[in-house]
């Protein structure tokens, strides 16, 4: 059995296809877990109506607000099945998953680490999967992972992993981090292991909204990263020296370039962007990526260390179209 938990707070309108997406599944091997985190809508009513419509079980706890990660701890400690993943509420999950992580429990994984796919809506028609489809799941070490991890770690989340639940259920989720709480739980998760299991196969679908919590910008990004560096320090004995060594010097500057890039949306101008790149000491984080693995990554580095006017006037022309963050307020 795998327990799949659910944080939930003020998802009314998502629940009910979230539920049906889970109907679909081709293999029943799981219990849903829907952590009710103080929602003031009509999420537990909604699931106290269609918790019975169902061959799966579905079971809700309601707790005060806490948080995402408060949330998720309640479901790990609440949790008695074999296999524990995550999936978030407003996120959907291939006809396949299920069947996919029957295949992973075959192995006998301790950590299995799969892909998702970043999607702007969600048509259950797009993602048919052929019968006995054969899954690859390879035995990979560790620090190729973190490699990847490192290099773009926004691939990345809670909801792209698999794990045992007993040797597992004692690591819990940093509660006084306001962003990338998934980030130091994923390392946290690999500090404990020599190989994990890794799955180039795309079974979650991230849907990419507007207004999301992940899109909007916020300096708090900037105070939850110095958290992180710090709880990273925790971990330096637990990965190997070079491992640790690309840690230290790519991962927290690796997430300030993302909030680098998102500010120059956000923000309304380029004196705007120039006072938090220098209130922020981006200089310094800059400079640990002029030899980071990542072209994109490394090139507009180089190009903000070198002009930070360019860059910002460079950014907001050609990649416009791309972005999804939410434009400051005046």
């Amino acid at each position: 059995m795998i327990d799949i938990i659910i944080p939930l707070y003020n998802g009314e309108k998502y629940i009910n296809d979230l539920l049906d997406c889970f109907a679909r599944q081709r293999v029943y091997n799981f219990r849903l877990i829907f952590v009710n985190d103080g929602s003031i809508d009509k999420s537990s009513t909604i699931l106290d109506m269609r918790k019975k419509d169902y061959d799966f079980e579905i079971v809700v706890i309601n707790k005060k607000n806490g948080g995402v990660a408060s949330a998720r701890n309640t479901g790990i400690l609440f949790s008695t099945a074999e296999y524990i993943t995550f999936v978030d509420v407003d996120d959907f999950v291939t006809e396949n998953y299920s069947e996919f992580l029957e295949e992973a429990k075959k192995k006998d994984v301790d950590l299995l680490l799969f892909q998702s796919i970043r999607v702007k809506d969600y048509d259950s028609s797009k993602y048919e999967y052929k019968k006995n489809k054969k899954y690859i799941i390879e035995n990979v070490e560790t620090d190729k992972i973190i490699d990847e991890f490192i290099v773009n770690p926004t691939r990345y989340g809670v909801y792209n992993l698999l794990f045992k639940r007993e040797k597992f259920q004692n690591i819990l989720f940093e509660q006084n981090l306001v962003y990338y709480e998934d980030y130091e739980y994923l390392y946290k998760m690999f500090a404990s292991q020599k190989t994990i299991y890794f799955s180039y196969e795309e079974v979650y679908l991230y849907l990419q909204r507007f207004g999301s919590a992940m899109n909007k910008f916020n300096e708090e990004r900037i105070y939850s990263l110095k958290k992180i560096e710090v709880l990273l320090e925790g971990l330096k004995n637990k990965f190997q020296e070079n491992i640790y060594n690309k840690i230290e010097k790519w991962t927290i500057s690796r997430l300030y370039w993302s909030v680098l890039w998102q500010s120059i949306f956000a923000l309304n101008n380029y004196s705007e962007f120039k006072k938090f790149y220098q209130r922020t000491n981006g200089k310094n984080y800059l400079k640990k990526l002029i030899d980071v693995p990542f072209f994109k990554v490394k090139l507009t580095s180089i190009l903000c260390l070198f002009s930070p006017k360019i860059y910002y006037y460079l950014v907001s022309i050609f990649c416009k179209k791309r972005t999804k963050i939410v434009k400051s307020k005046k």
